[in-house]
């Protein structure tokens, strides 16, 4: 396989990570509302909280492309990233502590609202050396 392009990042859309969510979210209304309310209430409840799910996950825009910005004197503490949306949105970011490095995945948190981050797989890539090479510029920033 090639290297990828000098900080720069392309990444597919997975579906994978919304299954994880919907499944996450039926256990949890599942288990907060069968021993209260009972069955029925519970699966209509459930059904009802996975459509507004649903609904509002494709009304997301997904991060398609992520670069390194390059470093000058004022940003070489902090570097900045830049995540390029499908709508064509361009957001600067700066990673923040509580970002998660593990050998296949990679949370990214660039906000104290744990809903604004990235969850980077090695599948979310052209290829596991994309994945590596970008662990790689992370490990170096720490």
């Amino acid at each position: 396989m090639h290297e990828p392009p000098e900080l720069a990042w392309q990444l597919r859309t997975g579906r994978w990570q919304i299954v994880l969510d919907v499944l996450a979210l039926l256990a949890f209304c599942m288990m907060l509302s069968v021993f209260r309310y009972g069955l029925w209430l519970t699966l209509f409840a459930s059904l009802l909280t996975v459509a507004v799910y649903w609904l509002w996950y494709w009304k997301q825009d997904p991060v398609i492309c992520l670069q390194k910005l390059p470093e000058s004197d004022m940003t070489a503490a902090f570097p900045q990233w830049r995540l390029i949306y499908r709508s064509g949105n361009i957001r600067q970011v700066r990673w923040r502590s509580g970002s998660i490095r593990r050998s296949r995945l990679l949370v990214l948190r660039y906000s104290i609202w744990p809903w604004q981050g990235l969850v980077l797989r090695c599948r979310d890539f052209e290829s596991v050396q994309h994945f590596k090479a970008l662990q790689r510029v992370l490990y170096s920033e720490l």
